[in-house]
């Protein structure tokens, strides 16, 4: 899915309507009744409901959903202010919901105090993606009121302050949104941590715009990746295929006391659809790996030894994964580098590897062209430079991934993909669950598999983190919660992540 800036959004309701031949108030009737529908969805008509219109056509919104409401028999109260100038379409819709119902629109201003019945639920329809300034006044004052109201708040389209392609800046008036009802795409503040404190959980609305013959023939640059886009990704094997045609990969990971990150990763690997799985790790724990990846070839070397790199040629290596767990010293140093010297396949860096890079930076210059790196963000930061916000590392991670030709993961919270020519792919899927030590190993191994059966770098990537984070959700779905989720539940649901994108 496309990730366009607030301008382009505008462009393509533009776009829409011309196309469709349709008036902009056909198109705001349509994007008020899909939040309609999942008011209807998902509340009972017994519930009572604030609406907080402004005079933009947000507002008109706001005003267009509080009409079809009372239509569906759901009691309805307005709240605007009269003396703000309105919008030609905010307009339009005010007079008539005042036309249907006159006595449910009243004025808010400064004395005003509202009353909330138990249960009842908030639309917050102040300020669209047009907000150019803080929120002040009688509109600040209608901010406090929704945000001290300690019901369900939901902001249409965007919360009400927010800017839809910056960081919300602290300290100016925002509405913190339990739920944010956004028109077709996400916004990029969405992607931003510093921006849940205001949306909440986020639902994508479709309204029928006409997005994909927009962008045909531009270029564009972000986008989100969702279960639709990575549906068509997947690739179908062959009923005569072998495991010598399904991949052959290996991982360099573990040391005497990091025997979990290899046993995830490779297990990760082993559900992830891997012809075969060579895994390198130290003799210490050879026995670990034997017994907790018993579908692994395991090749073990001194503790205090390099990889023996004639593993690679002996046994056709297409795709090599390593870090989980390795540990920095001056011998996994060397393998690192004469990785980058000899391996012409695909390579994949997480975690020590990446640190020792961070350590040795000259080795950045030799980064084999299109190797995969999946830093979170403190391992970024070692690589690049300190950051202050994700906004600012998001920039950085475009320009690093431009100069030494790779793909870098950064991960967390929608998990940031940078291809070396510059664009950012934000996944979707995935839960706070997966924020726990092992959960980066799985994806190691994922990604590992993947490329191991000739899947592009860009496609690893991309159908990698979706799958990752979709088995997380079908974890919580299937009786975890997002207290007691660990990396090994993950990888007990990858199967089903892989059936469910198939189906």
């Amino acid at each position: 899915m496309y990730l366009p800036s607030i301008a382009q959004i505008r462009e393509i309701d533009a776009f829409t309507i011309e196309r469709e031949g349709i008036t902009s108030i056909d198109l705001m009737e349509r994007a008020a009744l899909s939040c309609t529908k999942y008011i209807l969805n998902n509340f009972p008509v017994q519930t009572s409901i604030f609406v907080f219109s402004g005079p933009g056509n947000n507002g008109g919104d706001g005003f267009a959903i509080a009409r079809q409401l009372l239509w569906a028999g759901y009691e309805v109260k307005v709240y605007y202010n009269k003396d703000s100038k309105m919008s030609a379409d905010c307009e339009y819709n005010y007079i008539q919901l005042k036309k249907h119902a006159p006595n449910v629109v009243e004025n808010f201003d400064l004395e005003t105090r509202v009353e909330f019945p138990d249960s009842s639920l908030v639309l917050d329809a102040l300020f669209g993606t047009g907000i150019s300034k803080p929120i002040l006044g009688t509109f600040a004052k209608m901010v406090d009121t929704i945000n001290n109201s300690n019901l369900d708040i939901i902001s249409i389209d965007i919360p009400s302050g927010m800017h839809g392609d910056e960081n919300p800046e602290m300290g100016v008036k925002i509405v913190k949104a339990k739920k944010t009802l956004s028109f077709e795409f996400y916004k990029y503040c969405f992607l931003l941590p510093e921006s849940e404190l205001f949306t909440g959980d986020i639902e994508i609305l479709p309204i029928g715009l006409k997005a994909e013959e927009y962008f045909k023939n531009k270029e564009i640059q972000n986008f989100t990746i969702t279960q639709k886009a990575v549906r068509k990704l997947l690739q179908t094997r062959l009923n005569h295929s072998h495991k010598g045609s399904n991949g052959r990969a290996m991982l360099i990971a573990g040391s005497k006391t990091m025997s979990g990150a290899a046993v995830l990763s490779s297990n990760a690997c082993l559900k992830s659809g891997i012809g075969l799985l060579h895994v390198a790790v130290p003799e210490s724990i050879r026995t670990v790996l034997q017994i907790t990846s018993p579908e692994a070839i395991v090749h073990a070397h001194c503790d205090d030894k390099s990889f023996d790199f004639e593993l690679l040629t002996q046994n056709n290596i297409s795709s090599i994964a390593i870090g989980p767990g390795l540990g920095i010293n001056a011998e996994n140093q060397k393998t690192v580098q004469t990785l980058f010297d000899k391996f012409k396949g695909q390579l994949i860096l997480d975690a020590d590897a990446l640190n020792i890079v961070s350590e040795h930076k000259s080795l950045l210059k030799q980064l084999p062209k299109n190797s995969i790196l999946t830093p979170h963000p403190l391992e970024f930061d070692r690589l690049t430079k300190k950051h202050t916000n994700r906004a600012e590392r998001l920039e950085t991670l475009k320009t690093f991934c431009k100069e030494y030709q790779c793909y870098c993961l950064l991960k967390g919270a929608f998990t940031a993909i940078s291809t070396p020519d510059g664009k950012l792919y934000f996944n979707t899927s995935g839960n706070s669950g997966m924020a726990s030590g092992g959960s980066g190993d799985v994806l190691t191994g994922i990604i590992l598999a993947l490329t191991a059966q000739n899947y592009s770098p860009l496609e690893a990537c991309i159908l990698g983190v979706y799958i990752h984070g979709l088995a997380a959700d079908i974890a919580l779905k299937e009786g975890e919660s997002i207290e007691s989720l660990l990396p090994r539940d993950i990888i007990n649901n990858l199967g089903k992540a892989f059936n469910q994108l198939r189906n």
